[in-house]
């Protein structure tokens, strides 16, 4: 692959993935309730859901979800269904009272590492959008006169590594908030923020526009 390509396509994929997203939110909200450590089981879980869409629209199935406009309406509406459904959670979220200063959230300590993985899965698993923007965008760096596959391996890699990269600065900044989530007034602002925006980012995956 020609280094400007590959260049390129690194500049426009790290553009697309520090975007704010369902994803970077739940990263930004995780590192604020569990800190770093034990936020890298979302990151993973999240990871790993993203991964396999790409993988899976690499293989050939975004092309299927474009010639199948019913298929995709089912994946997004249940993907926007979830979001909303994240959205009213976060929103309706109890605040305790008794939380240490030290502490950065609600019962972090009672929230298994088994469930923090599960949630990170399923936020990135509720996006089929992501079959589709494999399918649309990494074609356009691909060069037909060259054995494609080790060019989908490279910007696979190279999306990966990035999202990876994003989900971090994401997740600091969340964890970089924790102090103030000591007050009781503040918690229940920061839900109700995170809880709106991802009911926002759930009503918009299924915009016409989008």
């Amino acid at each position: 692959m020609d280094s400007h390509v590959w260049l390129t396509f690194t500049i426009a994929t790290f553009l697309i993935c520090f975007s704010p997203g369902p994803n970077m939110l739940h990263m930004m909200k995780s590192g604020a309730h569990y800190g770093m450590k034990r936020t890298l089981y979302s990151m993973l879980g999240c990871f790993l859901a993203v991964s396999i869409l790409i993988g899976t629209s690499i293989a050939g199935i975004g092309a299927l979800l474009l010639a199948s406009p019913l298929l995709f309406d089912m994946l997004r509406y249940a993907g926007a269904a979830y979001l909303v459904y994240l959205g009213i959670q976060a929103w309706r979220a109890p605040v305790h009272l008794n939380i240490d200063a030290g502490t950065p959230a609600d019962l972090v300590h009672n929230t298994s590492t088994g469930t923090i993985f599960r949630n990170g899965f399923l936020i990135g698993i509720s996006n089929p959008k992501a079959l589709l923007f494999a399918a649309a965008f990494f074609p356009q760096f691909i060069n037909p006169a060259l054995p494609q596959m080790p060019q989908l391996t490279v910007l696979f890699v190279t999306f990966t590594v990035l999202e990876f990269g994003c989900y971090s600065i994401y997740a600091f900044g969340g964890r970089s908030i924790a102090g103030m989530l000591k007050y009781a007034s503040v918690r229940k602002a920061f839900n109700r923020v995170t809880g709106a925006m991802f009911g926002l980012f759930g009503m918009l995956l299924i915009a016409k526009s989008a």
